[in-house]
Parts: structure tokens; C-alpha cells; sequence
């Protein structure tokens, strides 16, 4: 009755009692429903067109055939000075390099996506990894030219980085081994420091965003957090030990306690270093340092205070030059990569030891390839025999004051006893001096404005090594 009732109310229509065969409950109960869906209809929202993702045709073979047409075809726009101050270094050494990473991850190489369409070439990502690392500048703000979106030029940088370290590691951050510990012997003699094996410096790269977990765990002097690199450099810009993000207030002891500088010494396993100073025989190199590091028999500190000492005082104007080493290599480091030079936007941590490890081995291979010697060659050493216990031991059983003292003083009478015979840098006793300044005639000089190579067989060379 109550149902016959509602329905009487709601249609304005008045229903007798007395219909109560089973087809008119039916058709009620069927008319009270299709209200109920009507009602329910009424106050849905209207729905909307959902968004599709935008597609963008960027027209990747018209910006590969402009780039191929700007720096790597036979009389392209730009010649060897300009490719070489946009991507730090010469067209040979990018190609050779390239050749390298597209071995090592495919990635790199040119394929055609799910629509078969070509993708971009190797020349165009290795391109625009090298312009955010050289110039330091953002992704998104090569991208009209590169044709790239921002993340995938973001995933091309991680994927160059881990390239670049599986493939140039081993031979370009290597630790000196028994050839290079004679070659950089042989050159630190004639300098005034016979057994230097480099110069060991720290230097801040500020990141811009930090962890949560993390907050204060990067402090330093600057007033933003910073990771702190530790590495060793020689005469030449070479660097043989890089040791980055360390975690903790950052000062030279704590980054050295955590770094692996001194494992082979303490193994036992270091090569071989014998010099001999004022009659007084060594075993091992060391190393030139500011006066914060402790009494450690393989470092050299200057003098605190030599209180007008004459020989003190020369020791400590050599000591001082000579760490200048390391202070070139860090600006060449920062004015070739950009990148180290501004705060780092990256947000992982792992990520900044990849930029910073990449951008050490770019560097050592630039530098092999425009100022080295050709004579120093890279020879690895035989395999060591297995060390028995543990691999890292603190750093403080190097701490000898004693032998650190002797070698200092040794080196202080050696510099002021070449001093007093006029020899310079790169002089040794009987040589002949000449004073004459080279003018440079009647010489085969290189117009490094030309080009002057083959883009048919770049990779002939590679291929034929």
C-alpha cells in the first residue's frame, strides 16, 4: 500500500485500493525504478573529454643534417677553435670518444623508434651531453636546436657518464703505476723535489638541492652545502686520485680518513719509490700539502713560522709554487666544465659523483691528447699477490713525525743547495743554459683554424687498433 501510494503522489494520479493482480505490482515496480535512474541521471556531472598526451613532431633529421652541417662535414660552419671551446675539445678526440660509448652502450647509436622513425644520431646526443657539461647550461635551453626534450637530454647525461667510466676508468684515474712513478720521479727531480708523486688538494662543488635525511650533513665554509673532491695532481694537469662525496662536516682530515689514498701503502703493494736525498735513502714518494694535514711520513707541509731562517723561507717560496700545480689543475678542471664551476641541480647524490668522476677522466684524456708527452705510454703493472686481512687501515699508521721532519729537512738543504748553484725548474747540474728566447722561426707550425681530416674514414683508425 505504501509503494501504490508513492507512486499515486508522485505521477498526480489517483490508484484504487483494490488492484492487487500481480502484472499491476509489476508494472509499478518497474515504473518506480526507471524514476530512480532518471533521478540518479540528474545529478551526474557532465563528463569530460579526456586530454591526450601532446605529440611533437621535432623533425630529428633536419636538426642532425644542420649539426653535421655546422661542425663535422668536410668545410663546416665552425672550424677546430670554435668546436673546441663550445665541447673542451678537438673534432678528432669527440669522434674517437663517440666511437667508444656507441661500443659500449648501444643506446647511443642511432635506432628508429616504435613508428620507425629515426631517432637522433650519435654525433646530436653526445653533442648535447658535452654542451650542458662544457657550458653548464640547462637541458631545456638547448633544446630547440638539439630537437631534444629536457629529460631525455637528462637521461642521455647518466647514460654518457656511465659510459665514460666503464670504458676510460681504468686507464685515465688510474693510480701511478711503476712507469709513471718513474716518469713523474724524472720531472720532480729536475723541480727541486726528487720523490714527489703530486700534489694533494681539496675542492668544494656547491649542490643547490639537498635530501631531507641528508640536511646538515654538507656543511663547510660556504654558506650553502657543498661535496668536497679530494684528488692528487702532477706538473702536467694530470690527475691520479680523485675521491668525491664524503658525507659529514667537509675539511681535508675528514675527506682523507675516508679516502683510499694511502690503501696501497699500508698493504704493502705501492710501487716502488727509491730516492735518495743528502745521503738519506727512501722507499716511498710523497706528496705536497697545506699545513692542515697531519705529521704523515708521505706528506710535506711548509713551515709554520720560519722566523727569518733563510733556508726555511726558500723551502717554504718552492713548497708554495709548487702546490700551485694543483690550483692550476682545479681552474682548468672548472673553466673546461662549466658545470663544476656553478652549484649542482641535481638531486641524487650518486649523480654528482657520476658528473664529477666523468668530467676527471674527460679532462686527463684532453690533456693526453693536447699537451702530453707522446713518450709517456701506459703500461699496467703485473698482478699484485692477495693481500691477507683487511683492505682499509686507518690512515693514521702513516702518522710519523719523525721521518716526516727528516724528509723535510732533507729537502729544504736539497733546494737551497740548487739554489745557491743557479739551477731553475727543469735544470739539472752541468746542464748548459740558454737564455735566448725561442722565436719560433723555421718551424713546421699547425693552423689549428683549418680543418684538416676525412669524415669518410673516422673511425678507420679506431677500427684498424
Amino acid at each position: 500500500m505504501s509503494l501504490r501510494r508513492y507512486m499515486s503522489t508522485k505521477l498526480g494520479v489517483p490508484l484504487a485500493d483494490d488492484l492487487d493482480d500481480e502484472d499491476t505490482k509489476k508494472n509499478l515496480l518497474m515504473l518506480y525504478q526507471c524514476m530512480q535512474q532518471h533521478t540518479h541521471n540528474l545529478h551526474q556531472p557532465v563528463p569530460t573529454q579526456v586530454a591526450k598526451r601532446e605529440s611533437i613532431n621535432r623533425n630529428r633529421s633536419e636538426a642532425d643534417a644542420r649539426l653535421m652541417h655546422d661542425y663535422f662535414i668536410d668545410g663546416c660552419t665552425w672550424g677546430p677553435k670554435k668546436f673546441h671551446g663550445c665541447l673542451g675539445m678537438y673534432r678528432l678526440l669527440f669522434l674517437k670518444i663517440m666511437h667508444k660509448i656507441c661500443e659500449v652502450d648501444p643506446d647511443f647509436r642511432k635506432r628508429k623508434d616504435a613508428a620507425r622513425i629515426p631517432g637522433h644520431s650519435p654525433h646530436m646526443k653526445m653533442y648535447a651531453v658535452m654542451k650542458c657539461l662544457c657550458i653548464g647550461i640547462p637541458p631545456d635551453s638547448i633544446d630547440d636546436y638539439t630537437r631534444m626534450a629536457a629529460s631525455t637530454i637528462y637521461y642521455y647525461i647518466k647514460k654518457f657518464c656511465d659510459a665514460i667510466m666503464f670504458g676510460f676508468n681504468a686507464e685515465y684515474m688510474r693510480r701511478p703505476t711503476m712507469n709513471d712513478v718513474k716518469c713523474l720521479m724524472k720531472e720532480n727531480a729536475v723541480r727541486g723535489f726528487p720523490g714527489m708523486l703530486g700534489i694533494l688538494e681539496c675542492m668544494h662543488w656547491g649542490c643547490r638541492v639537498c635530501q631531507q635525511d641528508e640536511t646538515g650533513t654538507h656543511t663547510s665554509q660556504k654558506s650553502y652545502s657543498t661535496c668536497v673532491l679530494e684528488a692528487v695532481a702532477s706538473y702536467d694537469r694530470w690527475f691520479w686520485h680523485g675521491y668525491f662525496g664524503v658525507g659529514g662536516p667537509s675539511n681535508d682530515l675528514n675527506v682523507l680518513k675516508s679516502s683510499n689514498l694511502f690503501d696501497e701503502n699500508l698493504n704493502g703493494i705501492a710501487p716502488p719509490c727509491h730516492f735518495t736525498i743528502n745521503a738519506n735513502q727512501s722507499a716511498q714518494g710523497y706528496y705536497l700539502v697545506d699545513g692542515i694535514y697531519k705529521s704523515y711520513s708521505v706528506l710535506v707541509q711548509a713551515y709554520g713560522a720560519p722566523s727569518g731562517i733563510p733556508i726555511l723561507e726558500l723551502f717554504n717560496k718552492y713548497q708554495m709554487e709548487k702546490r700551485k700545480d694543483v690550483e692550476r689543475t682545479f681552474g682548468t678542471l672548472k673553466s673546461k666544465f662549466r658545470i663544476l664551476y656553478h652549484r649542482c641541480n641535481y638531486w641524487e647524490k650518486k649523480d654528482m659523483k657520476s658528473i664529477m668522476r666523468t668530467c676527471l677522466i674527460l679532462h686527463n684524456i684532453v690533456v693526453e691528447d693536447e699537451h702530453r708527452d707522446s713518450e709517456w705510454n701506459y703500461v699496467s703493472d703485473p698482478p699484485h699477490a692477495l693481500i691477507v686481512g683487511y683492505l682499509r687501515q686507518k690512515s693514521e699508521a702513516l702518522q710519523n713525525p719523525v721521518l716526516q721532519e727528516r724528509l723535510r729537512t732533507d729537502l729544504a738543504g736539497h733546494i737551497w743547495e740548487r739554489h745557491g748553484q743557479g739551477l731553475r725548474d727543469g735544470e739539472i747540474p752541468g746542464d748548459a743554459i740558454d737564455n735566448e728566447l725561442d722565436s719560433g722561426e723555421d718551424t713546421d707550425e699547425v693552423d689549428v683554424d683549418q680543418d684538416h681530416y676525412d669524415p669518410g674514414g673516422l673511425f678507420l683508425d679506431s677500427d684498424s687498433e
